[in-house]
């Protein structure tokens, strides 16, 4: 007996050992660390910070642009609108009412659409729920009609039919509490015009941050049917508008500057500004 518990003790005793470095081996080991999500983490917000400093810069251009400038390439630009087949076949068309300063001027166009018996024009409404940054697109009335006329000047706007709309917090008007009827549903709007900070020749859209766009845009092209499906819808056809500084050029590179861009950022099927008009080959098929 004695022989066998020489034997077996220092077994044990190693035996114990062994399990004790190894709980401890555990105990003391960090959590791993997903790398893979930490990069991406890391590069949406590198694009982030390259897009409020983008913002910066191209707001900054703008702020340079006389009244009579803005004036005189706003006309310049929607008077190359007619030229696109998309927008002369268009029955309803979806545009923006301007800021009242640091944007193309739409009101021209605004009132060619409104006396254009073979075309619906509608506008956004935001003011709903600012902190959603929802945005709708409600259909003007005929009886809003300004009547016939060749050029609007940005000192007439008490004109326009849009006077008595209240304004909401960013001083742009908005048509007033409607009935839903007139809310552009998906498939409702053959043409949108989509504002933005700055566009690249690629179609890139650099928004003002809300994400009020991208938003409604998706709601658009997706049509839900009866039977719960979801297909993917290629209307409407988006037309990104600007100013002259609004396009990123070469400005000396080899290439042209490219709008830093994430996942839910829309590319444009057009380009219009004063200097050029410029069709995009799509990235994507929304078939």
């Amino acid at each position: 007996r004695d022989t066998i518990l020489e034997t077996w003790v220092p077994l044990l005793k190693e035996f114990h050992s062994n399990v004790h470095q190894m709980s401890s081996s555990v105990a003391s080991k960090k959590p791993v660390t997903n790398t893979a999500s930490g990069s991406t983490e890391s590069k949406v917000d590198g694009v982030r910070e390259s897009k409020a400093a983008l913002r910066t810069e191209i707001r900054s251009k703008l702020k340079s642009l006389s009244q009579e400038q803005v004036e005189d390439e706003s006309f310049a630009t929607w008077s190359r609108i007619e030229s696109l087949p998309a927008y002369k076949a268009a029955k309803t068309v979806g545009i923006f009412l301007s800021m009242p300063k640091g944007e193309i001027n739409t009101d021209q166009l605004l009132v060619d659409v409104q006396n254009d018996v073979e075309k619906s024009l509608f506008v956004p409404r935001v003011g709903l729920n600012f902190e959603k940054c929802d945005m709708d697109l409600v259909r003007v009335v005929s009886g809003d009609n300004v009547g016939e006329c060749d050029e609007i000047s940005l000192s007439k706007k008490e004109e326009l039919f849009y006077h008595a709309w209240p304004r909401n917090k960013w001083r742009i008007p908005e048509p007033p509490m409607s009935d839903e009827d007139l809310v552009a549903k998906a498939g409702d709007l053959d043409v949108l015009l989509v504002p933005g900070v700055a566009f690249d020749k690629s179609g890139g859209r650099l928004g003002h941050g809300k994400g009020y766009y991208d938003r409604f845009i998706e709601r658009m092209r997706s049509n839900h049917g009866c039977d719960g499906k979801s297909t993917s819808l290629k209307k409407p056809y988006l037309i990104g508008v600007g100013l002259s500084p609004q396009l990123l050029e070469a400005e000396g590179l080899d290439e042209d500057r490219l709008v830093p861009t994430l996942g839910h950022d829309y590319q444009m099927d057009h380009l219009l500004f004063p200097h050029c008009s410029i069709e995009i080959v799509p990235l994507c098929n929304y078939e």
